[in-house]
């Protein structure tokens, strides 16, 4: 009899990320995780995060697309936007720019 490996869930589906890092309980988890991955682009560490519960779903159920967006404020006080894309997106520019108005218009402290 062989064993079966236990299946995991993919980080790059929406319900599985939220719910590994969309609570106040993983949040030095994330802090970690996008420390680690932007590393190189980043002049100062990032500090705080707030996960934004907006996601672009596809028309049909082939095209559901994920899309996770994460406000970050580093250690010098500047805010920025991540965005992980797994697949191409229809109007990512747009899309975009739309978030990054907001991000610039939201009161400081609502980061």
């Amino acid at each position: 009899m062989s064993k079966k490996l236990p299946k995991f869930a993919p980080l790059t589906l929406d319900f599985t990320f939220k719910k590994a890092f969309a609570n106040e309980q993983c949040t030095e988890l994330l802090l970690f995780l996008l420390n680690t991955f932007l590393d190189r682009v980043l002049k100062e560490p990032i500090i705080d995060v707030k996960v934004i519960h907006t996601v672009q779903l596809g028309k049909t159920r082939k095209k559901r697309g994920a899309v996770f967006d994460i406000q970050c404020e580093d250690a010098s006080g500047a805010r920025f936007i991540v965005e992980m894309q797994v697949e191409e997106q229809k109007h990512f520019i747009k899309r975009s720019l739309f978030y990054l108005c907001m991000a610039v218009a939201s009161p400081r402290g609502s980061l």
